[in-house]
């Protein structure tokens, strides 16, 4: 995965104005004991000499911050938890900043005794199936304590298994029988210095600004969306390629251009690892069509359908350990990237809707909302379940001028 932070917001009300709503001694205590079984969170990261991710440095402890904030949980409603509006102070940092420590957590304080938990888990150690399993164990442990007082949970309660046993994902020595450069993955050869020349001097141009929008499919359309006859195909192959369209349109490609739909994909049931597997599991699946192909050559019903046999053929197991062989062949893995280019025609996809994000209860109920802050980029979404359970929201950027005109599409009309 690339060097870079999981990132999530949670905002928990405090709805009848308690005194002690979420303390931070508690929390902290929680987080604690969570991390017994997710040593992982202890370490810090560095890359060998072969470029591997690894961990080093035996119990540094886990960063977690405190602060307050001079806005309400009310005001953050106000803005509809926007996330190009949502204050960037709610993280301690930000996704990009890929420093050593594995995970940072920020607990704010708002003006009305509410509280943000600002979350930051670096995707070299876990996936979203792993993040979340973590924050969730967190919170469960924190309602324990609460219900006892804050005494320590009983050592008896069971609680399910954490697996950090990667096995399965290790080499097993055998050549890979599939050249997976430019398809899910692209290995960049290292480069000779260039000779020293002068330039001409070239007039400054205005960079482009890009921006980010939350849009609402309501259950009512995914419904439609994915019983249309002609379809016959899962609703996130439905919507990967609705998505892949409107924003290839939006941004108004020229039809030979070539286009890349990328998808992260969950390997813990397709490779068999073990159950509570928490580290990273992600692959890539992929498939590339022209710019003309993808606005209107096909029709939806067709570009699902690729999209489906994408996603048969790259999420067989046989498949999947070809790319694991693939990736230790290369000499140094610190110049593998995604097959699929951000900033470019490609747009990448990953689903977080089967995450029990909503179900992180620290003693004081489910937060009112989950949200991913974000300044603006581009060749991204991200398919989140929706806080009131009618329907995903999708979390997608590109330049302002394609945004405006892929808010103004009538499938995507509906931001919240």
């Amino acid at each position: 995965m690339p060097p870079c932070y999981i990132t999530a917001i949670y905002v928990f009300k405090n709805a009848n104005g308690l005194a002690d709503f979420m303390p931070f001694d508690l929390l902290s205590e929680g987080l604690k004991l969570a991390m017994v079984d997710f040593p992982d969170l202890n370490y810090r990261l560095k890359r060998n000499c072969t470029g591997d991710c690894v961990l080093v440095t035996e119990n540094c402890g886990v960063r977690l911050v405190t602060a307050n904030a001079d806005f309400s949980a009310a005001d953050l409603e106000a803005i509809n938890f926007d996330p190009v509006r949502l204050p960037a102070s709610l993280l301690d940092g930000s996704p990009a900043d890929c420093g050593q420590f594995v995970c940072k957590f920020k607990l704010t304080r708002l003006s009305d005794n509410s509280v943000a938990l600002g979350v930051l888990l670096h995707h070299n150690v876990m996936d979203g199936d792993g993040a979340f399993g973590f924050i969730n164990r967190w919170a469960g442990i924190c309602r324990e304590l609460r219900q006892r007082g804050g005494r320590p949970a009983e050592p008896e309660l069971q609680r399910p298994p954490v697996s950090r046993d990667r096995s399965v994902l290790k080499p097993d020595g055998v050549p890979s029988s599939v050249d997976h450069q430019g398809r899910e993955y692209a290995y960049v050869e290292p480069q000779p210095a260039p000779e020293p020349e002068v330039k001409p001097t070239l007039p400054v141009t205005q960079a482009p600004q890009f921006t980010a929008r939350l849009f609402h499919l309501s259950a009512d359309f995914l419904a439609r969306l994915k019983n249309s006859p002609a379809v016959q195909c899962t609703t996130n192959d439905c919507l990967v390629a609705l998505l892949w369209r409107c924003v290839t349109k939006a941004k108004r490609l020229p039809a030979d251009a070539p286009t890349k739909f990328a998808m992260a994909c969950n390997a813990r049931q397709r490779l068999s690892l073990p159950a509570g597997y928490a580290g990273n599991a992600n692959f890539y699946i992929a498939d590339q069509l022209t710019a003309g192909e993808v606005a209107d050559g096909l029709s939806l019903a067709s570009l699902a359908r690729r999209v489906r046999a994408a996603v048969s053929r790259g999420t067989a197991p046989d498949y999947l350990r070809s790319i694991l062989r693939w990736l230790a062949e290369r000499p140094d893995r610190s110049r593998i990237l995604p097959g699929f280019r951000m900033f470019a025609n490609d747009l990448a996809f990953t689903s977080w809707v089967h995450f029990p994000v909503y179900e992180a209860d620290f003693g004081w109920g489910r937060p009112l909302r989950f949200a991913v802050p974000s300044a603006g980029f581009d060749g991204l979404a991200v398919l989140m379940p929706r806080f009131d359970g009618d329907g995903y929201d999708v979390l997608t950027g590109c330049e302002v001028d394609a945004m405006d005109r892929l808010a103004a599409m009538p499938e995507l009309a509906r931001p919240t």
